[in-house]
């Protein structure tokens, strides 16, 4: 029966034969954020043509120290409004890192990548003000920023209210 529903709703020109809503500018965005959010496929999405093209336009020669900086990484998340995919240089958290940030609107990608060496932070964007940032990339910078210094243990203005949950009674009714 799902299978008559697509096919008249494409025969009648509402639906794109990739099962994405016809006219729907954002389904080609959502296509590629539940392709790739919470999956290990970061080789697949760094070739995706229009985020490699940007990734060579805005890194050029210092590209393969990005790739190099994402050697150790976990999945591809969603955070900050952006596909996130974020990592270090082998045995060398804390000292060589990376991060790609990707906004997807319709067909339109934005891709703002990060390095931090030696210290310090050098973001790639076409973006011409910091205040312009995703979220994605802002917080990473705090957390490199940072030494991480606050990702295992409770900063000093942070106060943990911790409540034991209530045992749940069942009813022999």
């Amino acid at each position: 029966m799902q299978r008559l529903v697509v096919l008249m709703l494409t025969v009648l020109g509402v639906m794109a034969p990739d099962g994405s809503i016809a006219g729907d500018a954002d389904a080609k965005s959502r296509a590629m954020i539940d392709r790739y959010v919470g999956t290990w496929a970061i080789a697949e999405f760094l070739e995706e043509p229009a985020i490699r093209g940007e990734l060579r336009a805005l890194l050029g020669d210092r590209l393969s120290e990005l790739e190099n900086s994402l050697s150790v990484s976990g999945g591809i998340e969603y955070f900050g409004g952006a596909l996130a995919i974020r990592g270090n240089a082998p045995h060398s958290g804390g000292e060589q890192e990376g991060i790609v940030c990707v906004q997807v609107w319709g067909t339109n990608v934005e891709v703002h990548a990060a390095l931090f060496s030696k210290g310090d932070v050098t973001v790639y964007t076409r973006q011409p003000r910091y205040a312009y940032l995703s979220t994605c990339v802002k917080d990473w910078i705090a957390l490199v920023s940072t030494g991480h210094a606050y990702r295992l243990s409770r900063p000093p203005n942070v106060h943990l209210e911790s409540r034991p949950r209530e045992e749940q009674t069942t009813s022999s009714e």
